[in-house]
C-alpha cells in the first residue's frame, strides 16, 4: 500500500538538515558496494550553507510521512553552477548542447541536483511523485535535466520510467561515467 505522504515545496531550515541527514545516509562512499549496487545511491556531499542558498532560490521537493523526511528533488537553478564543484562539468556540459535545434543554455532548465528516498520508502513510487510535483516549475522552465553515475542503475531506469531520456554521456574528473538526461515539461 502506498503511504499517503505530504509533498511539497520547502526551503525551511529544519528542512534542509533533514535534507543533509538523510543525504549523508545514501551517499555512495557510505553504503557497501553491494548496497549501492541495489538500491542506487547519491555522489554529490552538499554543506549546510551552499544547500541552504540553492534552496532560497528554488525551494526542494519534500516528501513528509508525518514529521520524518522521506524524500527529496534538489531544485537547482544554473545560477549555482560554480558553487558545487562536482556538478560545474555538468553545468558546462549543459550549456553546449543542442535540445530542438536550440542550445540548451540558451533555453529554460531547471536541473535536479539530486533525488534521493528513504530506504523503507522506496518501490512505491515516489521518485515519480517527488518529480511530477517539481514539474509544477514548468511555468518558468521548459526541461528539467540531471546527470547519473552509469554505475547508479536503479537511478538510470527509474529517471527514463519518470520520462527523463538520455542526451548525453561524459567522463567525470574523476574518471566516472556520467549519462546526462532531459525531461521535457512542455512538449
Amino acid at each position: 500500500m502506498m503511504a499517503i505522504l505530504d509533498i511539497r515545496f520547502d526551503r525551511e531550515e529544519e528542512t534542509v538538515r533533514k535534507i543533509l541527514e538523510l543525504q549523508r545516509k545514501n551517499l555512495r562512499k557510505n553504503l557497501s558496494q553491494a548496497e549501492a549496487a541495489s538500491q542506487g545511491f547519491v555522489f554529490v556531499e552538499h554543506d549546510f550553507g551552499t544547500l541552504s542558498k540553492i534552496c532560497t532560490e528554488e525551494a526542494p521537493v519534500v516528501a513528509y510521512d508525518g514529521q520524518d523526511l522521506v524524500g527529496y528533488a534538489i531544485c537547482m537553478n544554473k545560477i549555482f553552477s560554480q558553487q558545487v564543484p562536482e556538478l560545474k562539468l555538468f553545468f558546462e556540459q549543459l550549456d553546449h548542447l543542442v535540445v530542438n535545434g536550440q542550445s540548451l543554455g540558451e533555453q529554460t532548465y531547471i536541473a535536479c541536483g539530486q533525488i534521493c528516498i528513504a530506504k523503507a520508502y522506496r518501490g512505491q513510487n515516489l521518485m515519480s511523485r517527488l518529480y511530477r510535483h517539481m514539474q509544477k516549475l514548468n511555468v518558468r522552465y521548459t526541461y528539467c535535466v540531471t546527470e547519473i553515475s552509469t554505475q547508479n542503475i536503479r537511478s538510470l531506469q527509474a529517471h527514463q520510467k519518470v520520462g527523463f531520456r538520455p542526451i548525453m554521456q561524459h567522463e567525470g574528473d574523476d574518471a566516472e561515467i556520467w549519462e546526462i538526461v532531459l525531461w521535457e515539461w512542455n512538449s
